[in-house]
């Protein structure tokens, strides 16, 4: 039987990674002490942006921990590996917007545009409240 090495981020153990972006990879881990899976989402550090991303993840993390609202996922725990900034969010588990329409027939686009639109203004307004009050 062959032996794999299980790799972590802090006590996290990667099970596989859900998607990557120009800031970061988001990975789909577990958690041993609480025995839940979660999503971690890794800063790329190797981008050119780097130190400028680094100075603000840990103010942005902030101020999204302070969120509370059905539409926001919450955030766990905000640390550093190996000198890589990182933040554990609850898993939730489903398909992305960009899956939603990619499953869909351009001829449905139509009926696409208001569920996000939808989706858009009910996500951005628990932020922009909380960007008004600074609460």
């Amino acid at each position: 039987m062959e032996r794999t090495e299980s790799i972590n981020i802090g006590r996290f153990q990667i099970v596989n990674q859900l998607g990557k972006g120009a800031q970061g990879v988001v990975y789909l881990a577990t958690d041993p002490y609480l025995q839940r899976q979660v999503a971690v989402k890794v800063l790329n550090v190797k981008s050119a942006r780097a130190k400028a991303l680094q100075s603000n993840f840990l103010q942005e993390a902030r101020t999204v921990s302070k969120l509370q609202h059905p539409n926001i996922v919450p955030i766990f725990e905000a640390g550093e590996h190996e000198g890589t900034p990182y933040l554990v969010f609850d898993y939730v588990d489903g398909i992305s917007l960009l899956e939603l329409i990619e499953k869909k027939p351009l001829s449905q686009f139509p009926v696409l545009l208001p569920s996000c639109v939808k989706f858009s203004t009910v996500s951005v307004m628990p932020i922009s409240n909380v960007l008004a009050t600074g609460t």
